[in-house]
């Protein structure tokens, strides 16, 4: 292929310049009297351009203040959830760990403790150790401190014994002024806790310290706009923390300063004033370079105020930044009046061809849409067929960008498109065409392929474009994607062709996992007609009420009685035979089908359990899953009550399972539907506890009843130390929150043995039964003794 051939598939022609038909005219008088009412629509559009200007002006000092509020409003709720989320996850651990320091004998013994507490110091290198203390203040041992070295005593040091008072009154987490630590030549931060016994007198008291800087702090990992500081102060006026003064070139004479004198007084005031309430202070001396714009919230359970500063002089500064233009403009307007009428005519051809562009091109990203790519691939084909070469055709599908979309707005997703797009751009050739369908598909045409290593190269560029991470709006994502490839003439001889195979490629690619690419051959397209034969199958299966649901017990770890049971659909197809869930709840998520499948199953399961608990004379609770887009139905509190009540179902008998995925999209509304359920009586439960990122912060935010301990962790779980040690502590965390404990996936007796040993309330899996009908399950469980197992 030549390079005009090339230049013609990636370029649309332009269109003949068209010569003005306005000529002006020879009688001098004529042209004054044309260019008159010019010249006072001028005059008329200065006055008003002045007065736009004026207003403009004022507007952009109102965004600017504004912006500066949003900006530190943003990063002070981020710095005060964050620090909320820190001490409340090591006050959790201070106290696992204290408790079970004082169980091993430590408190009589110290170094039976040793292992306990040297384990937990390797969990979070921002720690700097661990320790345990008497309550007169003596430390008994200290993580990294070898036996027979002496240990001080907290309450006769001046930087420890206010705070070690402070945690001997307290029930919760006690920070103490920051201190300079020789051994790590850097600043900490003690905490402490105290341990209590049955009758709530102090036992002992749990201390840790952990750099500033370092580890998994509400401030290790904030990343802040440019000027902005944060800081805690704390109540006696001391620094907590400040972001702004962690500078090497800073001396440790300048850091002791800092952190040993109470803040500057006017501050300190300022925040006193407004104890009660969250907001802003203007701190402003005149003019002066120390002027502030502060955003605070005061933190009671810990007596602290989070703060964050712009310097007032920062906002002068974006304002005029912002206004430099519009002052610019105004220097050069008259110049753009008196030339505006002589550029009329070129600036509507350059209308005429902008909005020709915008037929012809995506608004949000610059590419070619749908209708320029479908004249670019044609015009391809064509000149592979007489050249006898190779066109690729690449459907791209974002990964995991709907999550995105739905948990940080369309905005925010549609800012990700904007840089995901010349991203794709920069993977090609000049020759290749990069074109956005809509949503987050993306199609590439390649010309003149020799061959597949010419195509996996380019494959691989553009893969590792896009896992280049993207920050947007302080927000770092990792983006990969599926993609199909489809191949003329090899695949497909026409356009149409070569679109739907490459459309069927893409499915492929999305069926074995994200950030991976799928050729299309014929066994594909067998695959998608199945797939579509199987969404058709459902769909009537669904509306002829043709599947069934089974169940599987829940049995007591203590009593082996079945306490509950969890509903599982399963479908016996005529055509397809025995469907796997994995297979079809999928394809009833894609399809829009699931609410109405686990309308079915929630109705089934309800009618069968009352029935199963009327015949066995028992008070057997029962299980249902509950599916990402079923909470996301506004009418799911309406549709779960109806439901009990058309089989007068107690709702203190039914729990639903909820995924750690569900919980990422739209939180807050689906939280807020979770509380009016608990409300109800029904009881939450978190399914596959312990493999989501979040788990921890869903027991303090949700009205969780209830965690299924994964699979995952209980399968090995009499060979692996490490996931014996994890169920423990997830098991200590649970029954801290007061929850039930489920574990599933129970297939071996010596499991059975330790989750019972370990204190788990439920137990769910092959060891005791598979999932089963109705009336099996009523067979079983008239049985009775299920000790055996």
């Amino acid at each position: 292929m030549t390079g005009a051939d090339r230049q013609q598939v990636n370029t649309l022609p332009e269109e003949p310049f068209i010569v003005s038909p306005y000529q002006e005219t020879d009688n001098p008088a004529e042209s004054d009297n044309s260019r008159r009412p010019i010249l006072w629509l001028f005059i008329l559009l200065t006055v008003m351009a002045l007065i736009g200007f004026s207003i403009s002006a004022w507007q952009l000092w109102v965004d600017a203040k504004r912006d500066a509020r949003d900006k530190l409003g943003y990063v002070n709720r981020q710095l005060v959830q964050g620090t909320r989320a820190t001490f409340i996850k090591h006050e959790t651990v201070l106290r696992i760990v204290g408790e079970e320091l004082v169980r091993s004998g430590a408190l009589e013994n110290p170094e039976q403790g040793r292992d306990i507490i040297e384990d937990m110091q390797r969990t979070d290198p921002g720690m700097v150790g661990f320790g345990l203390a008497a309550p007169n203040g003596q430390l008994l041992i200290v993580s990294g401190v070898p036996e027979g070295k002496s240990l001080p005593n907290l309450m006769e040091q001046e930087v420890s014994v206010d705070s070690f008072h402070q945690a001997l009154n307290s029930d919760g987490l006690v920070a103490g002024r920051p201190y300079f630590m020789p051994l790590l030549d850097d600043w900490v931060i003690p905490i402490r806790t105290t341990i209590k016994d049955a009758n709530s007198e102090p036992v002992a008291v749990m201390t840790a310290g952990y750099q500033i800087t370092g580890g998994t702090t509400a401030w290790g990992g904030l990343e802040l706009p440019e000027e902005v500081g944060v800081g805690m102060i704390r109540s006696d006026g001391y620094l907590q923390y400040a972001h702004f003064i962690q500078n090497e070139a800073i001396s440790r004479q300048h850091l002791d300063e800092i952190y040993s004198s109470p803040s500057v007084s006017y501050i300190i005031e300022a925040l006193e004033k407004n104890k009660a309430q969250e907001g802003f202070i203007a701190l402003e001396k005149g003019f002066s370079a120390d002027d502030l714009l502060l955003a605070y919230e005061y933190l009671p359970d810990y007596n602290l105020y989070a703060i964050t500063a712009l310097p007032q002089a920062r906002i002068v500064k974006e304002f005029l930044h912002k206004l430099a233009p519009w002052i610019a403009l105004m220097s050069i307007y008259l110049a753009l009046g008196f030339i505006g009428y002589r550029s009329a005519l070129t600036t509507q051809r350059k209308n005429e061809n902008q909005l020709a562009y915008l037929a012809h091109h995506d608004s949000l990203t610059d590419l070619p849409n749908r209708t320029l790519m479908r004249d670019r691939l044609e015009q391809a084909l064509k000149i592979a067929h007489r050249e006898h070469e190779h066109v690729a055709l690449l459907f791209i599908d974002l990964d995991r960008f709907k999550e995105i979309n739905d948990q940080h707005g369309h905005a925010h997703g549609d800012a990700l498109l904007q840089v995901i797009a010349p991203r794709l751009q920069q993977a090609v050739r000049p020759s290749d065409t990069v074109a956005r369908l809509g949503g987050d598909e993306f199609l590439i045409i390649l010309p003149d392929i020799h061959n597949g290593s010419s195509l996996e190269k380019l494959l691989m560029r553009i893969r590792e474009q896009l896992v280049q991470p993207i920050t947007l709006n302080q927000i770092e994502h990792r983006i990969s994607a599926s993609i199909g490839v489809a191949i003329y003439p090899d695949d497909a001889e026409n356009a149409d062709e070569l679109l739907r195979y490459g459309d069927i490629a893409l499915f492929e690619a999305k069926d074995r996992g994200r950030d991976c690419h799928a050729y299309y051959d014929s066994q594909l397209n067998e695959r998608a007609q199945r797939r579509s034969a199987l969404r058709e199958a459902l769909e009537r299966a669904l509306s002829e009420r043709a599947l069934y649901v089974h169940y599987q017990p829940q049995l007591s770890a203590k009593a082996s009685e079945v306490e509950c049971v969890e509903a599982l659909v399963r479908w016996e197809s005529d055509k397809f035979g025995a469907v796997s869930p994995e297979e079809f709840i999928p394809l009833a998520e894609e399809s829009g089908l699931i609410n109405e499948l686990g309308e079915f199953v929630l109705n089934q399961a309800l009618a069968d359990v009352q029935e199963l608990n009327r015949r066995c004379e028992t008070d057997i609770r029962l299980s249902v899953n509950i599916s990402a887009q079923q909470m996301l139905d506004s009418k799911i509190v309406s549709k779960i009550r109806e439901a009990l009540d058309a089989a007068n179902f107690s709702p203190e008998a039914l729990t639903l399972e909820l995924t750690e995925t569900v919980l990422i999209q739209e939180f807050d509304r689906i939280a807020s539907e979770l509380r009016t359920l608990r409300d109800m009586g029904i009881d939450i439960a978190i399914d596959d506890f312990g493999t989501g990122y979040s788990s921890l912060s869903y027991l303090n935010r949700l009205p969780i009843s209830e965690l299924k301990i994964d699979r995952s962790f209980v399968r090995d779980i009499d060979q692996n130390k490490y996931n014996r040690k994890l169920i423990a502590s997830i098991i200590a965390l649970g029954k801290g929150h007061e929850v039930r404990l489920v574990a599933e996936g129970v297939e071996t007796s010596s499991q059975a043995i330790l989750l019972r040993e370990l204190g788990c309330h439920l137990l769910q899996g092959f060891h005791f039964a598979r999932p089963m009908s109705i009336d099996k399950l009523i067979d079983f469980v008239g049985y009775g003794d299920h000790s055996d197992v």
